[in-house]
């Protein structure tokens, strides 16, 4: 489920950065200092197309105004999946041109009149064949929080 395409809902500690688009997943040996830690355990890391603030690359965007940029983010940063795939540009998807694309494609997304409920989510267990009791008792737990 982790394509490329794919949006997924990142949130990095108080950090929310919304909805953005999968480029792609591996995992990775993590690093310090750009050299690999050979006692680490492989992490899944993805790299997600996120709208960034002009002025802080580093920050979601304050208002209206954004700029694309691939973020490496871990796994454990995703908050949701979404069932919606986009298509993505060819060529290089650190061009300009690319990132102007994915940011239209993401902006027609969110917008689009369909999703006036909110981006719809895969389901853990009817659509992604999640079939233990434990996930099926998060789901229930889940469920219960959401109606208070």
């Amino acid at each position: 489920f982790l394509n490329p395409g794919r949006l997924v809902c990142m949130k990095d500690g108080d950090t929310d950065w919304g909805w953005g688009i999968l480029i792609s997943a591996a995992r990775k040996k993590l690093t310090e200092n750009n050299s690999v830690l050979d006692d680490s355990e492989p992490q899944w890391v993805l790299d997600v197309f996120l709208p960034c603030d002009p002025e802080d690359k580093d920050r979601p965007p304050a208002d209206a105004k954004a700029e694309g940029r691939i973020f490496p983010m871990a796994l454990t940063l995703v908050q949701k999946i979404s069932k919606i795939r986009s298509n993505m540009p060819t060529g290089d998807l650190d061009s300009d041109d690319s990132r102007r694309a994915l940011l239209k494609t993401l902006h027609q997304i969110k917008n689009h009149k369909s999703f006036k409920q909110g981006i719809p989510e895969l389901d853990p267990v009817g659509e992604m064949n999640i079939k233990s009791e434990e996930m099926n008792s998060v789901v229930a737990t889940i469920a219960d929080l959401q109606k208070k």
